[in-house]
């Protein structure tokens, strides 16, 4: 909406400049060619016809590029999706965190910068923010070499020793999303605890504020066609109470995830609307013991030692 885009880029930016929102199935995209790879080039046409292209993102951890920023502002930040699904299906990722290749093939990473250049990129402008969102490191220049200092000082500041007795110890790990918490479908950006703290009960505390469970690749259509088939899909019967019964299982406070996108998502989970329902069950399977709290997850890259 109009309001959605002036507290994203500021009143005065929204009331002076068209504020474009970029489609990925868009029949009007720039039709750009083909890469050497075979790559198809579909870029939006309002990007692809600008005579200067500067391209400004944050570099974040991300489970399959290493470290976001750089070129994945254009794919698949403005890319068609023919462009996305050869990026994404045909080129290995990374693994979280991870600065280079892990084969001797190019990567998807590899793949959106060839992207970049071919549309004629002119620079990159890329942030590394701390957990106060605060600015801690500004990247401006070439979008391979201005994105490979940033990321470098970027797994600096993101980096987490995690006492190998202390995970091990750990009864209950608190994995709060921030600052990644807006978007319900970015979770999956904070659950790497879940895969550390294996003896541990695993609570993500997830606000959802924008509480839109809508990914534009995975569920293969635009955000129209979405809307207008969501209410036609098979329903989930979400539990009257949710009750911590292991583990392994998904538990979540949120106040704005919903249930039915909750819980198809995670079968047999459990998903608190409030911190006092969430102690109460918790204290019902583990009155005491040791708790770990991950306060930023999405920016933290856990070294266990």
């Amino acid at each position: 909406t109009r309001e959605e885009k002036a507290r994203k880029v500021g009143e005065a930016v929204a009331r002076k400049y068209p504020v474009h929102d970029h489609n990925t199935y868009s029949g009007t995209l720039a039709a750009l060619g083909n890469l050497a790879d075979g790559t198809p080039v579909y870029i939006n046409e309002v990007v692809a016809q600008a005579e200067v292209k500067v391209a400004v993102a944050g570099i974040y951890p991300h489970p399959s590029a290493g470290l976001g920023g750089g070129a994945k502002i254009i794919v698949p930040g403005v890319a068609g999706i023919s462009t996305i699904l050869y990026n994404h299906q045909l080129f290995p990722g990374r693994g979280r965190g991870n600065l280079q290749r892990r084969g001797a093939e190019p990567d998807m990473r590899e793949n959106a910068e060839a992207v970049a250049r071919h549309l004629g990129l002119d620079m990159i402008v890329n942030t590394v923010v701390n957990a106060k969102r605060e600015v801690a490191g500004v990247f401006v220049g070439d979008v391979v070499a201005a994105y490979e200092a940033g990321a470098k000082f970027a797994s600096g500041v993101y980096d987490t020793p995690l006492p190998k007795q202390a995970v091990a110890a750990t009864d209950i790990v608190f994995v709060n999303c921030y600052p990644q918490d807006m978007d319900p479908v970015q979770v999956g950006k904070s659950t790497w605890p879940l895969e550390v703290f294996t003896n541990a009960y695993k609570v993500v505390i997830n606000g959802a504020c924008d509480g839109i469970f809508y990914h534009g690749v995975s569920d293969k259509m635009d955000y129209c066609r979405f809307l207008e088939t969501k209410d036609k899909r098979p329903k989930v019967e979400a539990p009257v109470a949710p009750a911590i019964t292991s583990k392994g299982q998904m538990i979540m406070l949120s106040e704005h995830f919903a249930p039915q996108d909750f819980y198809c998502h995670n079968v047999g989970g459990a998903l608190f609307a409030s911190w006092d329902a969430l102690m109460a069950a918790l204290r019902g399977v583990c009155p005491k013991g040791k708790v770990a709290v991950i306060p930023t997850s999405p920016l933290q890259l856990p070294k266990v030692v």
